[in-house]
């Protein structure tokens, strides 16, 4: 685990994160956080503070806080440590959606030893109504968080090792790695193929038939991307082909090619690239299809839409994903 500028970023060293793995590591007042409940020095019972804006984004996993806050109380304060009760109305946005939260709970905070003090219990309760974002549902969920801590200078740390050879999809393919900060994986439940991508892509609908994603750059909807896997085929598809049939699919939206290219990986996947141009109701969009194909015939297409003022911003993403996608069987 380490922290960027979005939050704490969860890895794994021997093989990339699923987003599921990822979403069950992330949660609220997660003990990353903790210190920042530090109360202030010499403060008496009764004594308040607010916490800072930004520790209060952290603390319950949303991007930024617009309005409100957690505020502080001191209930008890003893040459164990100190009782603290917390709460807040907070009105904020996560993935560009706005969110509505309540916070009452309380902690203890133990300065006994010679540490500068931690969070030994916390219970806290969550009320949390969050729109729509453009890669998940609504919610209006009720939450408990209950957690006793024990200060890390007072336990040895466990340490675990773990082996990629023996971490496998639910079908059979190796998950990928080593893994990095910043990139998750995806394996088509019939191992078909799989894909390393960038966290700001975002899973809409998986199934078998195919992989659905958005990419969400500072809560704007900048890119969907569909991955499709085709049926084996022996006969070469032509660059000139692919092109007609991209044309033929996007009909009346189509507008003009603005490039076409084929590539050959080392292994011998052939990829045919095609970007054009249109119109989709009265807005501009760019599309980009990728053509894959293994040796073997093994194929999957891959289809990317921006909308054009989201171009620039959109950049090389459609590339950087395409390295991450694989069809061998390895």
């Amino acid at each position: 685990m380490c922290r960027d500028d979005k939050g704490l970023n969860f890895w794994f060293r021997e093989g990339f994160l699923t987003q599921p793995e990822v979403d069950l590591l992330t949660v609220a007042f997660d003990p990353f956080y903790l210190s920042a409940l530090v109360p202030p020095r010499n403060q008496i019972h009764g004594s308040q503070w607010e916490l800072d804006q930004a520790v209060t984004a952290d603390l319950l996993c949303i991007d930024t806080v617009h309005s409100g806050g957690l505020k502080a109380t001191i209930k008890e304060r003893t040459a164990k440590g100190t009782a603290v009760q917390l709460q807040g109305e907070i009105e904020g946005a996560i993935n560009g959606a706005p969110t509505s939260i309540t916070v009452e709970g309380n902690y203890d905070w133990d300065t006994r030893g010679n540490s500068a003090g931690h969070v030994s219990m916390l219970h806290v309760v969550i009320k949390e109504s969050r729109d729509v974002t453009y890669i998940a549902p609504g919610i209006d969920v009720e939450a408990v968080i209950e957690m006793s801590c024990r200060s890390q200078k007072m336990s040895r740390p466990r340490v675990v090792t773990a082996s990629s050879s023996g971490v496998v999809s639910r079908y059979g393919r190796s998950r990928r790695g080593p893994g990095k900060p910043g990139f998750r994986w995806a394996c088509d439940p019939y191992d078909r193929y799989d894909v390393v991508y960038e966290k700001s892509w975002k899973i809409i609908e998986e199934g078998g038939e195919y992989l659905m994603m958005r990419f969400v750059d500072q809560g704007a909807l900048v890119g969907q991307v569909t991955l499709t896997p085709l049926p084996p085929q022996s006969e070469v598809l032509t660059l000139s082909d692919f092109e007609n049939d991209i044309e033929e699919t996007l009909g009346e939206q189509f507008g003009h090619l603005v490039s076409a290219s084929t590539l050959s990986r080392d292994d011998g996947t052939t990829i045919m690239r095609v970007a054009s141009v249109g119109e989709a109701d009265n807005l501009p969009f760019h599309w980009i299809h990728y053509h894959l194909r293994t040796v073997g015939g093994r194929r999957l297409s891959i289809a990317f839409v921006v909308e054009s003022r989201h171009l620039a911003r959109f950049s090389e993403a459609d590339r950087q994903y395409v390295d991450g996608v694989n069809l061998t069987l390895e």
